[in-house]
């Protein structure tokens, strides 16, 4: 973003010329956060590197960094700011309500996370993802199924809590945490003899999700399957 472009968004909207000493502040602000420097977000115009104020500015908090030039300097902490997961601290600081990622306690995590195949040759023939999350994950599961999900006999072993991924046409789909899995002496619709039961408010569509993003989660999935796969708690 561009010092003018900041300065116009800030409400009341300030002078351009007056941007570089508010980021700076908010640049002192990230280093007793133990945070990258923000400021270095804000390039100059037709230069699209941080100004020359973020070069002074970090190597005095870092003399160390004036072995290293201007654009190595500004490069690393653009990937610092990148990869850094803890700007909810920024934000509680300055009572900004944003929904920003957090820790995960132990007690947070689910006890198992498994991907569940949805048969779309069977059960979904001929329907689009988007159909799929639109009138089964948010309609049919929610509204006339209270959360059950049908299926004939074998199925995961999973127990409650744990968070299930919906697999369809080689795309995670969906998700919804398992409340328990339950059995019936005689078939539901004359072929279903077990569905699980899962916690509909925990119910989640989202832009789907390919085994390649998955990967880099967890190496240990190469491929989607039929098989009910399980991704490490712990990624």
């Amino acid at each position: 973003m561009e010092y003018k472009e900041l300065g116009d968004r800030v409400s009341p909207p300030i002078h351009h010329r007056q941007v570089p000493r508010n980021i700076g502040v908010v640049s002192e602000l990230c280093f007793q956060l133990g945070l990258p420097f923000l400021s270095a977000k804000v390039v100059t115009k037709g230069v699209n590197e941080a100004g020359a104020g973020f070069y002074k500015l970090y190597t005095e908090y870092f003399p160390e960094a004036k072995k290293l030039t201007h654009k190595e300097v500004f490069s690393e902490e653009l990937k610092k700011i990148r990869g850094c997961t803890e700007w909810y601290k920024l934000a509680d600081y300055l009572h900004i309500n944003i929904d920003l990622p957090r820790p995960t306690s132990k007690n947070d995590l689910p006890p198992s996370i498994r991907i569940l195949p949805m048969n779309s040759r069977e059960e979904f023939p001929e329907i689009s993802i988007e159909d799929v999350q639109k009138n089964y994950s948010l309609g049919n599961l929610n509204d006339n199924r209270e959360g059950l999900y049908y299926f004939r006999k074998t199925g995961m072993n999973a127990c409650e809590g744990c968070l299930v991924l919906f697999q369809f046409d080689n795309l995670i789909i969906a998700s919804a945490n398992l409340q328990s899995i339950e059995k019936y002496d005689s078939p539901i619709e004359g072929q279903y003899y077990k569905a699980y039961k899962f916690d509909i408010k925990t119910v989640r569509i989202f832009q789907p999700i390919t085994i390649a993003e998955l990967n880099k989660i967890d190496s240990s999935l190469t491929r989607f399957s039929q098989s009910k796969q399980e991704i490490n708690v712990s990624y």
